[in-house]
């Protein structure tokens, strides 16, 4: 945990912020709530599940369903249908066990010392609470502190500008319709209804449409760096900037081409997506004797990218890779 304001915090606040922000603590909250809450995580860790099974040829190790593999074999090489079955086997034990197991509950002393101090940590408005960069710990300072750790980089105006006007999600969803129905790709084939990649792009329009839900703006937020503090300077922590853009007009849009441009990263001999896969591509080069390895970092890469620059590159790119026709290729950049 790093208190970057010094703030005078009990032995108890100091704990509970030790154990992370997701840190989940006894609640009294009634059977009925608990018991539809785990329903519903049980359903998605399912659905999980057969997602990697089917589209992304994951092996599922059997550590993953214990409740339904009683052999302490390491060996997990069996068949799509095998694994559907024993998924669908864990799930209905599953729902069984939460079905008829007594929820009730009562808070022991530890657990409402825990439970009040969370809330009277929630209740500061003074504080800020946000997890540390690449998840090394909890970070608390007081509200001015962070709001100039934002500040630092939304007043840099190369690649931030403030937009005067509001947000309009029906102008949003209304260019996406009309860039759709510009390259024929709004109506199925030979139907009158919406295509699939129109009702994709467009869900969280339709769904406005006949209930409230939650769109919402983007969100800004900023988490400290602590691994590039420099030794005995509070003031001066830089912050990663993130925009949450999640339920945002746009954010469906975005989903769609993240998927649709991984296609690329896949055959770029130069992407490495992850740290192991750099050690095992620096363990294989042949380094010739007194060179050196260089390490180098980029301030603020993405919104550094010139606009027009970007969308060349990818399209050079989707061309030399033969991706997509020449609409789809068009069609795709205007996205």
């Amino acid at each position: 945990m790093f208190n970057l304001s010094d703030i005078k915090l009990s032995e108890v606040q100091q704990v509970v912020l030790g154990l992370g922000l997701k840190f989940l603590h006894a609640t009294t909250e009634p059977t009925s709530n608990l018991k539809d809450s785990l329903k519903n995580s049980l359903d998605k860790f399912c659905h999980r599940l057969r997602l990697n099974l089917y589209f992304k040829n994951t092996v599922i190790p059997p550590r993953m369903i214990p409740a339904v593999l009683h052999n302490k074999s390491n060996a997990f090489d069996f068949t799509l249908g095998q694994a559907d079955q024993w998924i669908e086997s864990y799930h209905k034990k599953t729902l069984e066990k939460i079905s008829t197991t007594d929820w009730s509950n009562s808070l022991s002393p530890i657990q409402r010392l825990l439970t009040n101090t969370l809330r009277s940590l929630v209740r500061r408005e003074d504080w800020v609470v946000k997890p540390a960069d690449k998840n090394l710990g909890t970070c608390i300072m007081d509200r001015q502190m962070y709001i100039h750790m934002c500040m630092v980089h939304l007043s840099d105006t190369n690649a931030y500008e403030i937009y005067r006007g509001k947000p309009d999600f029906k102008d949003e969803f209304a260019t996406l319709y009309r860039l759709l129905e510009a390259y024929d790709l709004h109506r199925a084939p030979k139907r009158a209804n919406m295509s699939p990649l129109a009702a994709s792009l467009l869900q969280l329009d339709l769904r406005q449409q006949s209930s409230t839900t939650a769109l919402r703006k983007s969100q800004f937020y900023v988490l400290p760096k602590m691994h590039k503090k420099l030794r005995d300077d509070q003031d001066n922590i830089p912050g990663r900037p993130i925009v949450s853009s999640i339920n945002s007009g746009t954010y469906f849009a975005s989903k769609y081409l993240h998927n649709y441009l991984m296609q690329l990263s896949a055959r770029l001999p130069s992407i490495c997506r992850s740290s192991i896969e750099a050690l095992q591509a620096v363990h294989n080069l042949q380094i010739p004797e007194g060179a050196t390895i260089l390490c180098a970092d980029v301030a603020s890469l993405y919104p550094s990218i010139p606009t027009e620059y970007g969308l060349k590159a990818v399209k050079q790119l989707l061309h030399a890779f033969r991706i997509d026709s020449q609409q789809g290729i068009e069609f795709h950049l205007h996205l």
